[in-house]
């Protein structure tokens, strides 16, 4: 059986985005932001945005990046937002419910992210997704939450 959703597309200043996509999301996000230095991975809302990251909940995703003076975005739902551009083509997923995916351990010799736990404290476990096709190819591995 597969479930319908919602990709929007967004551009311009963070804040503006924000605007737009923070009612989406709720209150209890995840975060994760990079730069060719840094990736930070939290729970809350990132302190700034970098070159590229994601805000997540288990009710939609903001997966955003910087062009020249401005960000792009694409938000990634399971219900209709109003007043936002959808992002063109047929977005739906396979099965209603979520998927899990194993996480790395952190303490692995092979991997190092610069830091040393997943928001839920430990260094494994999985993280909830959702799987976004387009017109019936896997387009986007959405994160939901994590697990332990």
């Amino acid at each position: 059986m597969t479930k319908k959703l919602q990709v929007y597309v967004l551009a311009g200043a963070r804040e503006s985005i924000w605007q737009r996509a923070a009612a989406t999301l709720g209150d209890d996000t995840y975060f994760w932001v990079a730069d060719v230095v840094k990736l930070e991975l939290g729970h809350g809302l990132p302190e700034e945005w970098r070159m590229q990251g994601a805000v997540f909940s288990h009710k939609a995703e903001l997966r955003f990046w910087r062009e020249a003076e401005e960000y792009r975005a694409l938000l990634l739902t399971d219900e209709p937002v109003p007043n936002l551009l959808p992002a063109p083509g047929n977005w739906e997923s396979w099965e209603d419910e979520e998927d899990s995916i194993l996480l790395q351990d952190l303490h692995d010799r092979r991997v190092s992210p610069g830091f040393g736990s997943y928001p839920t404290g430990s260094s494994t476990g999985r993280l909830r997704v959702r799987y976004y096709c387009h017109d019936g190819t896997i387009t986007f591995i959405s994160p939901r939450g994590f697990e332990e």
